[in-house]
């Protein structure tokens, strides 16, 4: 099944060679981003690389920039924060 999300401003890669575990930590503890975590997921085993930052809607994308649609399969939440934002992680 295809899942249409959202991005705003780009397609910008988090840094390769982190894990999921990292990207979290920076966003609670550098940016004061409040996340919902997926508890039976272990994010220090996720790789950055396969790691994006969706919406699943045009209104909370918009802050972020130019909004493009992407056409997502085989995909897990890892988490949620508190502006509308969902931390995917492809899945092979």
């Amino acid at each position: 099944m295809v899942v249409i999300f959202y991005r705003g401003g780009g397609d910008s890669n988090l840094i390769r060679g982190m894990t999921a575990q990292d990207i979290v930590d920076y966003e609670i503890k550098e940016l004061g981003n409040i996340l919902e975590l997926k508890s039976d997921i272990d994010l220090s085993l996720v790789r950055s690389e396969n790691v994006r930052w969706f919406t699943e809607s045009k209104e909370s994308a918009i802050q972020y920039g130019e909004i493009s649609k992407v056409m997502v399969m085989n995909y897990r939440i890892l988490a949620r924060d508190n502006d509308g934002g969902i931390l995917v992680e492809f899945m092979d």
